[in-house]
C-alpha cells in the first residue's frame, strides 16, 4: 500500500512507467494517457464535465458525473465517491459506479478504522494505492473484502477544500493487479480538483441560500417589518409585512419606492432624518405615517441600525417599522382629555396632577384643599413637597412604583398613608399614566390622587367579618366532630347488636326486622359519611396524603372488596390494564381507593346484568394513571349528565327512590379527584351502559420503572372475614356500657377474655395494680372521647409509665387528622366506630 501526495508533489519511479509497460502479467492494458490525443480527449471530457457541474446545482448529480467521467478515463471496472459527514466523522457513500444495485444501500459510512484505501486516505489526506491486494501485506486487513467485490487493484484520492480539508473520496477499483502511471494520477488529480471546487462551491452556494431563506422566514414572519438599504440610501430588501401593510408590490417598494407609501406631509421629514443618521453613520427613529393597502395612513414607528462589517465598512441600514397608531391615537386622546380630568378631579375628593419630568415640574388641582387641607398657594411646585408628607413607611413603596412606571412607560397604581394638615393620617389611592415623546422617552406624568380613607375603614369592616367567619367555620369543624361522634357511636351499639341478634334469631319474620334494622343503619352511616367528607371538602378543611402507593396492590385490593358485591347480583367483575403502568406513584391512597370504591359501587348498583369492567392505563405524556369504570348498566340520559356531580343530585328522583342512595357520592369523588390534580368525568348511552374516567397525577415518577401488573386477588385479600380464635386477654376502655357490652360479646365469642373499664383513669389505675394484673392484658382497645380522663391523655400517660403492649384507639370521629392524632398520642392502631366486627376482630388477633 502506497501513499502519495496529489498533483504538484514527487511522484515514486514506480509510477512513472512508460507506455509499453503499462501491460502487466496477465496482459491486461489500461488506456494511454501519454498519447497527445489521449489527452486531448481527456481535456475535452473535462471540459464538458465542467460545463455540466456548472449547470447542475444537484450535488448527487454533480457527483455521479465526476464519478463516472473518472472511472472511463481510468479504465477503471468500479468506482465510489463519498463525501465526508462531520457528524459521523466518517465519509459517506453517495455514488458508485460497476457495483451490484443496491451497494449505496447496504454501504454506509467508512470511518478511521476501517481498512480500505479510502479509509487510509481519510486518515492522511493523501492518495493511497494498492496495486496488487493478493501481494500488498499491509493492505491484507481489506483482502476479503476486495475479494468478495471482485477487484485486486484500488486508488482513493481525497477531495480536499481550499483548507486543504478532506470533503470527499474519489476511489477506482480494478479487476487486475495494476501500475499507476503519472499520467493517469495526474488527470484523477485534474478531475478531483476540478469535483473539488464545484462541489465545495455547490456547497456554499446551498448553505448561503439556506441562509437567505431562513433571514426570510425570520423575516417574514417577524412582527412589523424589516427593511434593508445599501451605501446608496437606496432600499434593498422590503419582508412581506411591509408589502401586505402598504399593498406596495416589490418593484414599487425598493429602491426609493417605499416613501410614495408615506404621507406626503410626511415624506420628506422621514427621507432626511435617514439622510442624517447615514451620513452620521447612527441610529434613528422617526413617527411617520404610513399608508395601508386601503388608502388610509396609519402611524407607525421606523428605526434604523447602522450596519457595518467587521472592517468597519458602512453597508447602510437595517431597520423595523411598528405600527403605533393605536398609542399615538391614545396619547393625543390622554392629551385632549386633560381639561376634562381636571374638571372631574374638581368634582370628587381627588388631588389632579400633571408632572413634568424635563422641568421637575409638578402642578395640582383645587382638590388639593379637600384632600390633605393645603390650599395651591400654600405649596412649592416639586415634586418633593408631596412625598414629605407620605408615611414614612410608605415613602419607598411610593418611589419603587413611580420609578417603575416611567423606566416601563406604563401606569401608576399605588396606595399609601399620607399626612393631613391637621395632623391625622389619610389613605390615598394614586393612579397615574406616564406619557411618551415620538422616540418613546418619558416626558410627563398625569394622574389623581384620591383619598380612599372611607373606603379603608370598610374594607377593615370586611376583615373582621371575615375573621369572625373564619372563626365560625372553625366552630363548624369541631360541630362536625362531635357529630361524627355522637352519631357514630349510638350507630355501633345498633349494628353490633343486630349482628349478634342474627346469631341467636331463627324466626324467619325476626330475622327480617333484624335486617332491615342493619340495612338502614348502615345506609344511615353512609349518609353521614358523606355529608362530613361534603362538608370537610367545602370547608376547606380535607387534607390530602402524600404517600408513594402500589396502583397493583391498591386495585387488587379493590377488586376483591367489589368482587363479592357483583357476585351477589351475578355480575362478572373484570380488572385489566391498558399497557405498562408505573410501580408506584406519589399521590393519597386513601382518597383513591375512596373514589374508585364509590365508582365501582355504582357501577355494580346500577347494573342489573352483564359485566362491571374496571381498566387502568398510564398516560406517558402527561404523567397521569386513568381509570376507566365501565358497566352494562341502565345508561344515563346525556341532559342529566353534568347533574350527577351535583350535591344530592341523581340522575333522575326515581333511581334514588328505586336504588337509593344520598347522591352525594359522585359529588365527592369529582372534587376528590381534582384536589389529587385530575378529574372525574362521565360518558353514557341510556340502555347500554356508562363509562365513568377518573384521572390523577402520579407525581414525581422520574425513577420509577413500568410495569406490568397482575391485578391478582390474593388469599389474604380475599378473605373479607374472620376465622380462628383469639387466645388473650383485651381490656376494652368505654365510657358507653352498650359499647362495652358490645366489643365483649364479639371478643369473647372469638374466644378471648375481656377486662373493662368505663374511663380512661380507671383504666390507669387497673394497669397500675399489681404485676400479675398487668401482665395478664395483651391488648388495649381504648375510646379517644370519655369523661375523666379521655383516651389522649389516658394514652400517654401509660405511655410515659412505661407500658408498651398494643394499644387500638377507638374513636367515633371521622374528621381530619384523627388517626394520626391517635398514633402521636401512643396509639398501635386505629380504628372507627361502628365496629366492623370482623376488621376489629382481625385487628385485635395481629397482636395477641
Amino acid at each position: 500500500m502506497t501513499q502519495i501526495n496529489q498533483s504538484n508533489e514527487n511522484i515514486d519511479d514506480r509510477h512513472c512507467s512508460p507506455p509499453e509497460e503499462q501491460i502487466m502479467n496477465d496482459g491486461v492494458p489500461s488506456k494511454d494517457l501519454n498519447t497527445s490525443q489521449a489527452m486531448v480527449d481527456a481535456l475535452i471530457r473535462l471540459h464538458e464535465l465542467n460545463a455540466r457541474l456548472l449547470n447542475s446545482p444537484n450535488l448527487i448529480d454533480v457527483s455521479r458525473d465526476t464519478l463516472e467521467t473518472v472511472v472511463d478515463l481510468s479504465s477503471a471496472d468500479f468506482g465510489t465517491l463519498q463525501f465526508f459527514d462531520p457528524a459521523e466523522n466518517g465519509l459517506r457513500y453517495v455514488a458508485q459506479v460497476g457495483f451490484k444495485p443496491g451497494f449505496l444501500d447496504n454501504n454506509d459510512i467508512i470511518d478511521h478504522e476501517f481498512h480500505s484505501t479510502c479509509a487510509k486516505a481519510l486518515q492522511s489526506g493523501v492518495r493511497v494505492i494498492v496495486e496488487d491486494f493478493e501481494t500488498d501485506d499491509e493492505a491484507k486487513d481489506h483482502r476479503m473484502m476486495a475479494a468478495e467485490f471482485g477487484y485486486r487493484a484500488a486508488q482513493s484520492t481525497p477531495l480536499l477544500s481550499h483548507h486543504r480539508e478532506v470533503i470527499g473520496m474519489i476511489t477506482t477499483h480494478f479487476r487486475h493487479p495494476r501500475k499507476f502511471t503519472e499520467w493517469e494520477l495526474k488527470l484523477v488529480d485534474l478531475f478531483v480538483m476540478q469535483a473539488s471546487s464545484v462541489i465545495e462551491r455547490t456547497r456554499t452556494m446551498a448553505e448561503l441560500r439556506e441562509s437567505e431563506a431562513r433571514f426570510r422566514t425570520m423575516a417574514d414572519t417577524a412582527p412589523g417589518m424589516l427593511w434593508i438599504t445599501d451605501q446608496e440610501h437606496r432600499c434593498t430588501f422590503l419582508s412581506k409585512g411591509w408589502y401586505d401593510f402598504t399593498g406596495q408590490t416589490e418593484s414599487e417598494g425598493l429602491g426609493f419606492g417605499w416613501l410614495d407609501a408615506t404621507h406626503p406631509d410626511d415624506r420628506k421629514r422621514a427621507a432626511e432624518t435617514f439622510h442624517v443618521a447615514a451620513d452620521k453613520r447612527i441610529e434613528c427613529a422617526i413617527e411617520y405615517r404610513l399608508r395601508q393597502t386601503d388608502g388610509t395612513y396609519r402611524w407607525v414607528i421606523d428605526t434604523a441600525r447602522p450596519r457595518v462589517d467587521e472592517k468597519g465598512v458602512w453597508h447602510g441600514f437595517i431597520g423595523s417599522v411598528i405600527d403605533n397608531h393605536e398609542n399615538k391615537i391614545a396619547n393625543e386622546i390622554m392629551r385632549e382629555n386633560e381639561g376634562r380630568l381636571r374638571i372631574a378631579a374638581e368634582a370628587i375628593r381627588g388631588v389632579f396632577y400633571d408632572y413634568d419630568l424635563r422641568s421637575g415640574v409638578i402642578t395640582r388641582s383645587h382638590g388639593l384643599e379637600k384632600v390633605t387641607g393645603y390650599r395651591i398657594e400654600d405649596h412649592p411646585v416639586v415634586s418633593k413637597w408631596w412625598s414629605n408628607f407620605v408615611h414614612p413607611e410608605d415613602r419607598t413603596l411610593l418611589r419603587k412604583a413611580i420609578d417603575r412606571a416611567i423606566s416601563e412607560g406604563g401606569t401608576l397604581d399605588c396606595t399609601y398613608r399620607l399626612q393631613h394638615k391637621l395632623g391625622h393620617l389619610i389613605h390615598v389611592w394614586d393612579q397615574a399614566i406616564v406619557l411618551s415623546d415620538e422616540l418613546g422617552t418619558p416626558f410627563k406624568v398625569i394622574g389623581c390622587a384620591v383619598d380612599i380613607s372611607e373606603q379603608k375603614k370598610t374594607e377593615e369592616s370586611l376583615q373582621q367579618a371575615r375573621a369572625i367567619a373564619e372563626e365560625a367555620n372553625q366552630s363548624r369543624g369541631e360541630f362536625l366532630a362531635n357529630m361524627s361522634h355522637e352519631i357514630r357511636t349510638p350507630m355501633t351499639a345498633i349494628l353490633g347488636h343486630a349482628e349478634i341478634l342474627v346469631d341467636h334469631l331463627i324466626d324467619v319474620d325476626n330475622l327480617q326486622a333484624v335486617e332491615t334494622i342493619r340495612r338502614n343503619g348502615l345506609f344511615l352511616l353512609e349518609v353521614i359519611n358523606d355529608i362530613l367528607d361534603l362538608s370537610k371538602i367545602d370547608a376547606g378543611r380535607i387534607r390530602l396524603a402524600s404517600e408513594r402507593i402500589s396502583v397493583d396492590d391498591l386495585v387488587s385490593d379493590i377488586r376483591s372488596l367489589m368482587d363479592v358485591r357483583a357476585k351477589e347480583k351475578n355480575l362478572l367483575l373484570s380488572v385489566e390494564c391498558a399497557g405498562k403502568i408505573p410501580a408506584t406513584i406519589q399521590t393519597d391512597g386513601t382518597r383513591l381507593r375512596q373514589i374508585l370504591l364509590n365508582l365501582l359501587g355504582n357501577a355494580i348498583k346500577f347494573t342489573e346484568r352483564g359485566e362491571v369492567k374496571l381498566v387502568a392505563d398510564f398516560q406517558p405524556s402527561l404523567q397521569q394513571m386513568q381509570f376507566d369504570v365501565i358497566d352494562t348498566g341502565v345508561g344515563i340520559d346525556p341532559s342529566q349528565l353534568e347533574l350527577l356531580f351535583e350535591p344530592f343530585m341523581q340522575s333522575d328522583n326515581s333511581t334514588t327512590r328505586t336504588i337509593g342512595g344520598t347522591g352525594l357520592g359522585l359529588t365527592i369523588s369529582r372534587r376528590l379527584a381534582r384536589a389529587l390534580g385530575g378529574d372525574v368525568t362521565v360518558k353514557s348511552q341510556p340502555g347500554v351502559g356508562s363509562k365513568f374516567t377518573l384521572i390523577v397525577d402520579c407525581g414525581n415518577i422520574d425513577s420509577i420503572p413500568l410495569i406490568n401488573p397482575s391485578f391478582d386477588i390474593s388469599l389474604d385479600k380475599a378473605a373479607d372475614h374472620f376465622s380462628g380464635s383469639l387466645s388473650g386477654t383485651v381490656l376494652v376502655v368505654d365510657d358507653r356500657r352498650d359499647i362495652l357490652y358490645l366489643a365483649a360479646r364479639l371478643i369473647e365469642e372469638a374466644g378471648g377474655k375481656v377486662i373493662t373499664a368505663t374511663n380512661g383513669k380507671d383504666a390507669i389505675e387497673l394497669l397500675e395494680g399489681t404485676a400479675a394484673d398487668r401482665s395478664a392484658i395483651d391488648v388495649v382497645l381504648m375510646d379517644m372521647q370519655m369523661p375523666q380522663m379521655d383516651g389522649y391523655a389516658a394514652t400517654r400517660t401509660l405511655r410515659a409509665r412505661g407500658f408498651d403492649k398494643p394499644i387500638i384507639a377507638l374513636t367515633a370521629n371521622a374528621m381530619v387528622g384523627d388517626r394520626d392524632r391517635c398514633i402521636e398520642a401512643g396509639c398501635t392502631n386505629y380504628t372507627t366506630k361502628p365496629l366492623n366486627s370482623k376488621e376489629l376482630l382481625s385487628m385485635i388477633a395481629q397482636y395477641l
